[in-house]
């Protein structure tokens, strides 16, 4: 799905206007119904309730209108308030006040804070109250009368608030909040998805997100040139297809994972299995040889290769032609998970990469090999790098709160400058290509804030790369099946309880449900 920011969504509707011919009270009309048909599904007991809807000047108070008068006109009790004087609205939004007063329905003016709080003073505590105060253009915090409402909205407990388009207060195009903003149960969005509705700690104002339609042509979201969208089921589900009968394991890729440490073992461990439960045929680890013995009890389905050790059983630097002399043959490379950061460890690092010629996935000391240096991290659209904001931040050489602040800008930042793939994982992860174009994943949940499940989507994404998909679908395929496959664990022992072996023992049951959508 689309995501528009205010100038693209302004540019998709002046186009249905001047270039389709559909007038903007039309589109305000549909916008205002379709608030009222969500609001009449979602709020089960509406009919019961009193609607107060609270109105700004603009169109998004233009919308408030219209949704007092489709809810008038099938009986529900409902009045508007208008924070201006009632002959201060202009355009589409002065018809629609024109209209619910020739029909005798209630709109008040609140034009100064006095009368403000005299109206929410009247309010009932149980009341369904309607946020059409501020639409989607605000960039700065709100000021004013509108402020006093959204502070005043806040409080009324009981109060089941439902936000038109954005909640106001957000900013549509960032996912954070630049004042105090209204904290809605339901935000009906226009059209499409703004950047607020999806990322935190905007989203979090949100409460439950329904996007309608409007009138505005699908083609026309589609060209405004955005280049963010929302990774949907639909989207990867096709990427799954039926084994053939006379199918074998050589048909299905061989994944090197060069992986763990004395102490860090079950990072490779964990990669392994989830490559072979996400469907590689055939899967072998490399890792410095006094490791070895602790893992391989635990890996009955690979195969596993002796790498030469520092005497901390560390990876030695020379073990790069080792490396090197395994991966013929193999389809691709996974890269990171519990190698450490020995000094030696981290030369071999930056050297295999610049001499592998397969798929490549890179995560956490394999990130971490590259702090500070992001430019030796050869452009190559085949590998992809999965990194936790400490991880990217260390690339970008700022702080963690820093890319926390703006993820979108981070991952645009690391995938346009080192022109490779990159997941930067974290409450919805985003995937960022050379191109600019990112995609925000809508799966997971807190309880896969736990250690291992990054190796999780590592072992993931290598297996979907060594089984030949292109590295961007790869990354998109794991990223949303790891989610699932977290969201269907936590489903069985909860958030608190969550962990990567949870999440390995979903991957099949995650691989099910999607095939059923791709089929």
């Amino acid at each position: 799905m689309q995501v528009l920011t205010t100038q693209e969504m302004r540019e998709a509707d002046r186009r249905t206007i001047e270039d389709i011919g559909i007038p903007g009270r039309v589109l305000m009309e549909s916008a205002g119904r379709a608030v009222v048909r969500q609001m009449k599904e979602v709020v089960t007991d509406l009919r019961s309730r009193p609607i107060e809807i609270v109105c700004g000047k603009g169109n998004n108070g233009g919308d408030g209108l219209v949704i007092l008068r489709g809810l008038a006109t099938e009986g529900y009790k409902a009045r508007a308030w208008v924070l201006a004087g009632l002959d201060s609205l202009t355009g589409d939004a002065k018809g629609n006040l024109d209209a619910a007063l020739r029909l005798g329905l209630t709109v008040n003016s609140v034009a100064d804070e006095s009368s403000l709080q005299e109206a929410i003073a009247s309010f009932s505590f149980h009341s369904v109250v309607v946020d059409a105060i501020l639409g989607t253009g605000l960039s700065q915090a709100s000021r004013g009368l509108p402020e006093v409402a959204i502070r005043a909205l806040n409080q009324l407990a009981g109060a089941c608030r439902v936000a038109v388009d954005v909640p106001s207060g957000l900013s549509s195009d960032s996912g954070q909040k630049p004042g105090e903003a209204i904290h809605a149960d339901l935000t009906v969005a226009l059209a499409a998805p703004k950047l607020c509705h999806l990322l935190p700690p905007a989203c979090f104002h949100c409460g439950r997100l329904e996007v309608v339609d409007i009138g505005i042509p699908q083609g026309i979201l589609r060209s405004t040139g955005s280049k963010l969208k929302t990774l949907e089921p639909e989207d990867v589900g096709d990427l799954i297809h039926p084994r053939r009968p006379d199918a074998h394991k050589g048909d299905y890729g061989h994944l090197l994972i060069v992986a763990g440490s004395v102490g860090k073992t079950g990072a490779a461990v964990m990669a392994a299995h989830t490559a072979l439960k996400a469907g590689v045929g055939l899967v072998t680890v490399a890792s410095p040889k006094s490791a070895l013995p602790m893992m391989a009890p635990a890996l009955l389905e690979s195969m596993w290769e002796p790498l030469d050790e520092t005497p901390e059983g560390a990876i030695r630097t020379s073990a790069v032609s080792r490396v090197l002399e395994l991966i013929d043959g193999k389809t691709a490379l996974a890269l990171g998970p519990g190698i450490g950061l020995h000094q030696e460890t981290v030369t071999f690092a930056k050297e295999l990469l610049a001499k592998v010629s397969v798929p490549t996935v890179m995560d956490a000391d394999g990130i971490n090999a590259f702090a500070g240096s992001l430019d030796a991290i050869p452009p190559d659209n085949s590998i992809a790098i999965t990194p936790h904001p400490g991880e990217a931040a260390r690339l970008l050489g700022c702080k963690s709160a820093q890319v926390q602040r703006d993820r979108l800008g981070a991952v645009r930042e690391l995938a346009t400058h080192g022109s490779f793939s990159v997941a930067l994982k974290g409450y919805r992860t985003l995937i960022g290509e050379p191109s600019g174009h990112v995609r925000i994943n809508l799966t997971g949940n807190p309880g896969m804030a736990s250690g291992g499940t990054g190796d999780v989507l590592t072992g993931a994404v290598g297996s979907l790369m060594a089984q030949g998909l292109a590295v961007e679908d790869a990354l998109c395929l794991g990223v949303y099946l790891h989610g699932s496959a977290g969201d269907l664990a936590a489903e069985v022992v909860g958030h608190p309880s969550l962990t990567a072996t949870d999440l390995i023992r979903m991957v099949p049951e995650a691989f099910r449900q999607l095939s059923s959508i791709g089929q």
